[in-house]
């Protein structure tokens, strides 16, 4: 069973309809409760320090971490690839689900200066040998196309410099994914990268 957690914001509806490309066997979760055994998928479209205050009070922050300790697949994707980090900066702060090891920040040009970042980028995404990733795209070295972004807050590279034993990719500065082990964290929006979006479903294998 797909799983995608409705936590009272982001695109939930959205990413169901992506999914149902792929398998009609998808459900919302409102409750974790709810949850069935098989990936789990924490949409965007919202602040992120919103969506990790739903977490925790609808109990959904425990039971990421417990799939995390299980190696259950964990797919985030914008605000929800976010709060998989330490800590976010939006609106007044919190801190987050600490999966990954980054913090979030207000999205600066090279001149220091705030912008924002808004439609369609090249993203290349690496498959290393002996990953889930490669388990899930076997014949494949890497996954090219382009990725539809929409967001104000992100993870600079140049703040948190990754070991490269993760899997990611960097965008002007920021990153556009990081993958590790079982946890699949999108900046951009699969649900509405069109055919990159489609070849990503192969992710929930």
């Amino acid at each position: 069973m797909i799983n995608i957690i409705n936590a009272g914001c982001g695109n939930f509806s959205s990413v169901r309809n992506w999914v149902n490309q792929y398998t009609s066997r998808v459900q919302i979760i409102t409750n974790p409760k709810q949850y069935i055994k098989g990936p789990i998928i924490l949409p965007g479209v919202s602040s992120s320090t919103q969506l990790m205050n739903n977490l925790r009070a609808t109990g959904f922050e425990t039971l990421l971490k417990e799939l995390n300790s299980t190696g259950e697949k964990i797919i985030g994707i914008c605000a929800g690839f976010q709060v998989l980090g330490v800590y976010t900066e939006e609106d007044v702060g919190t801190d987050c689900l600490n999966i990954l090891p980054f913090k979030v920040s207000r999205l600066k040009d090279t001149f220091g200066v705030e912008t924002t970042c808004t439609g369609w980028k090249k993203v290349n995404i690496k498959i290393k040998e002996q990953t889930l990733l490669k388990e899930d795209f076997k014949k494949k070295r890497v996954l090219r196309g382009e990725a539809y972004f929409n967001h104000e807050y992100g993870v600079s590279s140049n703040d948190y410099p990754l070991h490269n034993d993760y899997n990611y990719g960097i965008s002007e500065g920021y990153y556009s994914h990081i993958i590790n082990n079982n946890v699949y964290g999108f900046q951009f929006h699969p649900e509405k990268s069109s055919v990159f979006g489609r070849e990503l479903l192969g992710i929930l294998r």
